[in-house]
């Protein structure tokens, strides 16, 4: 079935529309962001169980993989699109950002995010294949910056230098 809103300020149509990806963290094994003309960031679990991203000095925690996990599931899809729009007006032929989500059963997913909409409040975004929808921003924003701050390696402490006193 098909719901159509013509009242987007109801309460009725945000909540009839459905979670753009449900994701367990205990399955994810693989999670690589690509962004163009930027190396693509991997986060991969070791075989120990541990996660690691795959920039020298860098690490990432169990608790950074649950808050991207809980994020990516906190996507809400505002609204779908057909699926016989030009995907390059949206963005999503040369995405902003491309997630590939690999699974234990070696299932993988890969979610495209393309433009922002005109206001500026939304993402295009793709599931696979899928038709394109427009999905909120904050979640896409805080992955992105959960997984940049990641990769970035702690700034070293410099050692105490002896001054003339």
């Amino acid at each position: 079935y098909e719901i159509t809103c013509r009242d987007w300020s109801s309460d009725v149509c945000s909540s009839d529309l459905p979670h753009f990806i449900q994701l367990e963290s205990s399955n994810l094994v693989l999670l690589k962001l690509t962004r163009p003309e930027q190396e693509d960031l991997i986060i991969s679990k070791s075989e120990d169980g541990g996660w690691q991203i795959n920039v020298p000095g860098a690490s990432v925690t169990e608790g950074n993989i649950a808050q991207i996990v809980a994020e990516f599931n906190a996507i809400q899809v505002k609204q779908q699109l057909n699926l016989d729009l030009d995907l390059t007006t949206l963005g999503l032929d040369n995405p902003q950002y491309s997630f590939t989500l690999t699974q234990g059963d070696g299932t993988q997913h890969i979610i495209k995010i393309g433009s922002a909409n005109p206001l500026n409040t939304d993402y295009y975004a793709q599931l696979d294949a899928g038709a394109p929808v427009l999905v909120s921003q904050g979640s896409i924003d805080n992955i992105v910056s959960i997984i940049e701050s990641a990769a970035t390696p702690p700034t070293p402490t410099p050692a105490p230098t002896k001054t003339d006193g």
